[in-house]
Order: C-alpha cells, then sequence, then structure tokens
C-alpha cells in the first residue's frame, strides 16, 4: 500500500470515528444534554376537593449541558395515561428552562383568593394551559433539535386524586331505652386528607335518629373518618356521646357502611343560697327561663339553701319570692342569670331583698268599671307595672307619706298623696280625648293614644304600642306587628308591643291565634297563657305568671309621659297630689282657708253693707227736703 492510500485510510476513519463518538455534538469534548424535572416530585399527590377552587400546578425544570452554539431547542411536554398519550405540549426553551402550567380540577369555580391568602405566587389559581387527567398520570419531557433529533427525556410520575362527596348513615341510640328515637341530635365527621387537609362535617339525626352525614371521600387513597356526637339540647335535655367510632371509605366510594353510635340523656341544676337569710320573710325561689319565661319553683331550706334538680337545660334567671302577700306583688330586681346550655350545672348567691318601709297598693280602673292591664305607678324614683290580670299594683316606700303618680297608656295621669297608714288606694282614670274604643261583638277594644300604627277595618298594623278589651264576634280582630299576627274572636286579651323593650300577648279567658311571621308557624294561645312575642327561638305559650312578667320586664321608668286632665278639680287635685297633700290633709286645708276667709272678708263685707245703707239712707233723707 502506497503512502497516498494509507493516508485516505487514516483520515476516513478519523472521520467515522468522530460521528460515533458525538453525533450532533460540534464539540468531540462537550457536556451530554440532560433533562431535570423540578416539580412534581415522583409519586407526588395532586389534590382537590369538591368545593376547592381551581388551581394550577406548573410542571417545571431545567436543561443542562446545554452549549451556547445550540440555539432553537424545544421542550417537548407528553402526557400518558395507563400507557397512552392523553397529551402533548411544547415550548421554546428560555434560559435553559421550562414550566408548563396544568389545571388539576379545571371544571370548578374560578376565583382569585385574597392576596393574603395566596402562598403559591399569583399563577396559582388561575387556569392552565391544558388540564391533568385524574388518576395516576406520567409525563415525560424531551429536547428537540431544529433537525428533529430527540435528546434523552425525563419522566415522573404522580397521582391526580379528585375528590367527591359520599353519605355515611349514623344511627343513634339511647342508652337505657334503645327503641326510642331521638331527632335534631348533631353528629360530628372529621378526618385529614393526606394527612394535611383537616374536614369536618355535620349531621343532625332525623326522625328516625338517622343522622346522614354527606362527607368528602378521596378517589385515589382510602379516606378514615372519626364520629362522634356533638353535645345537643334537644327540648331542653342534653344528649352526649357515649363512645365514638371509626370508619374507612375505599377510594372512591359514594356512599359508607352505617354506623351506631350510643347516647347518654342528662338535665340541669343549679343550686343556690340566700344571704342575709330570714325564713319569716321567705317562701321560695324561682328559675325562669329566658327569653319564653318557663317557671319553675324550689322551696328555700331552714339554712337558706336551695336547689333546681332535673332542669331543663336552658338560660335562666334566678329570682327569690318573698312569701308576705304584699311583698310577693313586688317588682323582682335581684336576680342572677345562669346559662345552662355552657355549663350544665351552676350555683348562685342572692341576697334577701329587705321591705323597709311602707307597700302600698290598689287597682287601677276606667270609669266603667273594667280592668287596666296596663300602666305604671311610681314613687320618686320607684316605679312599679301594674299586674295585668288583674289590673293591680304594689309599690314599696321608704317613708310613710308619700306622693303617688300613676299612669296608664290611653288615660290621663292622676297623683296622689298616700299614707302608710291606709296603705291600700284605688284610681278610676279618664281616658284622653284621643284614645279610641272599638265596638267589638259583645264587647270593646282600648286603642291608646300613644299608639303607632295604622287601624284597618278590624286589622291593626301596630308598629308601637299597647291593646287589649274583651268580646266576642263572629269577625275576627286582627293585630300584625313585624314578628307576629294575633287573631282574636272570641277572648278577653291584651298585648303590649315595646321594640327594643318587651313585647308581651296575654290571654285571660277565650284563647288567641298567634303566627310566627317569620316561620310561619301557628301557635294557639288559651287561657291562662302569656307569649314572649321577641322569643327568636320560636314562639311558647307559657303560664301567666306576675311574678315572671315583674322578673323579665324589671324596674324602670314608664314609657309614657304624664298627661294631665284641664279641668280646674283635676288640676288643683293633682297638684296637690304632687306635693303630697292627701285627702284629710285637703279637707283640712280646704277649711282653715274658709275659716281665714270668714274672718278676713266678713268685716269688709259687714263694713261695706253698712256703708251702702249710710249711702242710700243719707240720699233718701235729700229727696224728702226737697
Amino acid at each position: 500500500m502506497n503512502r497516498s492510500a494509507l493516508a485516505v485510510l487514516i483520515l476516513g476513519l478519523a472521520i467515522a470515528l468522530a460521528g460515533a463518538i458525538a453525533p450532533g455534538v460540534a464539540a468531540q469534548d462537550s457536556e451530554p444534554v440532560e433533562v431535570i424535572i423540578e416539580w412534581p416530585n415522583e409519586g407526588e399527590t395532586l389534590y382537590a376537593g369538591p368545593s376547592s377552587l381551581e388551581y394550577s400546578v406548573p410542571l417545571k425544570g431545567r436543561i443542562a449541558g446545554l452549549s451556547s452554539e445550540q440555539a432553537g431547542l424545544t421542550v417537548e411536554l407528553t402526557v400518558l395515561q395507563d400507557g397512552q398519550v392523553v397529551g402533548k405540549y411544547s415550548q421554546l426553551v428560555q434560559d435553559n428552562a421550562f414550566a408548563f402550567l396544568a389545571s388539576v380540577n379545571p371544571h370548578t369555580s374560578e376565583e382569585l383568593f385574597p392576596a393574603e391568602h395566596q402562598s403559591c405566587a399569583d399563577d396559582c389559581h388561575r387556569p392552565g394551559m391544558f388540564e391533568l387527567p385524574a388518576g395516576s398520570v406520567t409525563v415525560r419531557v424531551s429536547i428537540v433539535e431544529p433537525a428533529g433529533f430527540e435528546h434523552t427525556a425525563a419522566e415522573r410520575n404522580f397521582l391526580v386524586d379528585r375528590s367527591m362527596m359520599a353519605t355515611i348513615p349514623v344511627e343513634l341510640r339511647l342508652d337505657g331505652d334503645p327503641e326510642k328515637t331521638v331527632s335534631g341530635v348533631t353528629v360530628s365527621g372529621a378526618t385529614w386528607l393526606y394527612l394535611w387537609r383537616s374536614r369536618q362535617y355535620l349531621a343532625a339525626s332525623d326522625a328516625t335518629g338517622v343522622a346522614s352525614i354527606r362527607v368528602e371521600a378521596l378517589s385515589n387513597a382510602p379516606t378514615e373518618y372519626l364520629l362522634r356526637v356533638v353535645p345537643t339540647v334537644v327540648d331542653g335535655v342534653l344528649y352526649e356521646g357515649v363512645e365514638e367510632a371509626r370508619v374507612e371509605l375505599a377510594p372512591g366510594a359514594t356512599k359508607g357502611p352505617t354506623v351506631t353510635l350510643h347516647l347518654r340523656s342528662r338535665l340541669g341544676r343549679i343550686d343556690g343560697q340566700v344571704r342575709g337569710f330570714d325564713a319569716t320573710a321567705l317562701c321560695r325561689a324561682r328559675a325562669i327561663s329566658l327569653p319564653e319565661g318557663n317557671s319553675f319553683a324550689t322551696e328555700v331550706s331552714n339554712n337558706g339553701a336551695f336547689s333546681f334538680v332535673d332542669l331543663p337545660i336552658d338560660q335562666y334567671r334566678i329570682v327569690l319570692e318573698r312569701e308576705d302577700e304584699a311583698a310577693a306583688q313586688l317588682q323582682q330586681s335581684i336576680w342572677e342569670d345562669v346559662n345552662l346550655t355552657a355549663t350544665f350545672e351552676d350555683s348562685v348567691s342572692l341576697p334577701l331583698a329587705q321591705v323597709s318601709g311602707p307597700v302600698f297598693y290598689g287597682q287601677l280602673r276606667d270609669e266603667a268599671g273594667g280592668t287596666l292591664p296596663f300602666g305604671w305607678v311610681s314613687i320618686g324614683d320607684t316605679t312599679a307595672a301594674v299586674i295585668a290580670a288583674e289590673g293591680r299594683y304594689a309599690i314599696t316606700s321608704d317613708r310613710d307619706e308619700a306622693s303617688l303618680l300613676v299612669q296608664v297608656p290611653g288615660f290621663y295621669s292622676e297623683a296622689r298623696a298616700v299614707d302608710g297608714q291606709q296603705p291600700e288606694t284605688d284610681f278610676v282614670v279618664k281616658p284622653l280625648e284621643e284614645t279610641q274604643q272599638l265596638a267589638w261583638g259583645n264587647g270593646a277594644l282600648w286603642l291608646p293614644a300613644e299608639n303607632r300604627g295604622e287601624l284597618d277595618g278590624k286589622t291593626i298594623h301596630l308598629v308601637r304600642g299597647w291593646l287589649w278589651g274583651a268580646g266576642e264576634s263572629d269577625t275576627p280582630f286582627h293585630i300584625v306587628t313585624e314578628s307576629a299576627r294575633v287573631t282574636v274572636a272570641s277572648a278577653r286579651f291584651a298585648l303590649e308591643y315595646l321594640p327594643g323593650d318587651r313585647g308581651w300577648l296575654y290571654v285571660f279567658a277565650g284563647e288567641a291565634e298567634l303566627q310566627d311571621l317569620q316561620t310561619g308557624t301557628l301557635l294557639t294561645v288559651t287561657a291562662g297563657e302569656m307569649v314572649n312575642l321577641f322569643n327568636h327561638e320560636g314562639l311558647q305559650a307559657v303560664p301567666y305568671d306576675p311574678v315572671v312578667l315583674s322578673t323579665l320586664n324589671g324596674p324602670g321608668a314608664a314609657p309614657i309621659v304624664p298627661r294631665w286632665e284641664p279641668t280646674l278639680s283635676a288640676l288643683f287635685r293633682n297638684r296637690a297630689g304632687v306635693f303630697g297633700i292627701g285627702a284629710a290633709q285637703l279637707i283640712t286645708f280646704v277649711t282653715y282657708f274658709l275659716v281665714l276667709l270668714s274672718l278676713g272678708v266678713t268685716p269688709l263685707i259687714l263694713l261695706y253693707l253698712h256703708y251702702r245703707r249710710t249711702r242710700v239712707k243719707a240720699a233718701g233723707d235729700v229727696e224728702t227736703q226737697r
């Protein structure tokens, strides 16, 4: 072989070897191109719930080993599921990096989180470039040169879990009475999804005693829930769970197995002690439920202790009731409130109210002798409300002699001096000219002048005020307030409606129908019952009780201003009453006035008459001489 042939052979071998070592690469010693996927991680789970806002994740990474001479390279992302290609997407390489924004749950609501809640940057909650399928997903990233050559690709395997809702039936059984079903008891189900997302769901038991909890269940992993009874008060009874239960939902389940939870029931208890105890002046303690006005009584022991046991779980006002007849009618101004819904058991300590002065009492009537259910009697700064059913009042004073002011809605006020030696004083008051007395069947209705509302035939839309009467008619009368509608056809009743203060319906005879305008619920109120119109838990009829009313309404000034009868005698009487001049004092005053008048004026009259006679006689003598 000659030298020329040998040189050609060596050159060819060098070219072939160079092509075999670094195909497509300009320099023999260049680093190999490598695709690095930075996120998501291998085996990671991308989770979205039924109520999750739409969110997207970046499938991102970088490319190592590129030289400055390489340009125009393309990143190609292939999405595979079960070995099948479900999507292919590409973009140009920029700064040796790539990022594809993919939607995890594209078929849910689109809404931006507030900035302070965005821990995943601004591109988290917005639509992505494409949708990721639910379930196991493989993504493959490769680099493609302009000539079509594809470099080694990298892969990631992860899970897309879009959970769904499932139902877990929970049967509630009462210990000691497993056949009894209890409705309205709350059951909770709680879990941690993938150990980082907490979930809790609540459901109340139905009439069959079953609570069907709607919970979130993962599609690609089991979901375990802890089930327990939330302490719940139903009709004054506290129901608590005896045990907890765990239930596991299979991946993708829409219903779980039926679980049984046992309950125990309990009532409340309040223990009390009377400070300054005096067994001769005390009868019992009262627990009055708020705001409906149910009353529970218990005796006070010889050492001043008392207890309410098996008390319905509710909020209560505890008050002491004196045993003497007059003092029992006094407003109960010393009380303590207890909330058994928070503690279930509690204790109170109350001082015994002392009656230091005389108790003045009596009855208020109109000119026809009718009972007035509303009114306020004041002595100085002390005010007592009238007992509605009887129109009676009782009020204490620190002095034996006092000025007593009576105010009745729709009637003239009256002031009178009273004496502790004669504590009983009745009043007959005169209606204001603006007060309406409407004929109603065989009876009548009173609509005071202070009322705010509109009368339309047999219906009054009452904004604020009072109404009372008795009668029987084929045409019912309707009272409509903001919260309720009262219909009466045959009854003796009274109603006060003072928004922001109090509102009560009293039925003394017959019955009335009451409709809650918020819920549409109908309630029949019969004789001897009353209803708090501002009971937001639902209108409830309770027995009429003056102690309850005086306790719940509390002491306070009359919600009306005095209106004085303009006649001279009434003004004189009321002015004398305001200044504390009693009836006997008034008679004595008039007598002294007449005596003084006779002593001072009579001589003047006699002198005047003598002067007139003298003048007349002198005039006669002159005429005779002529």
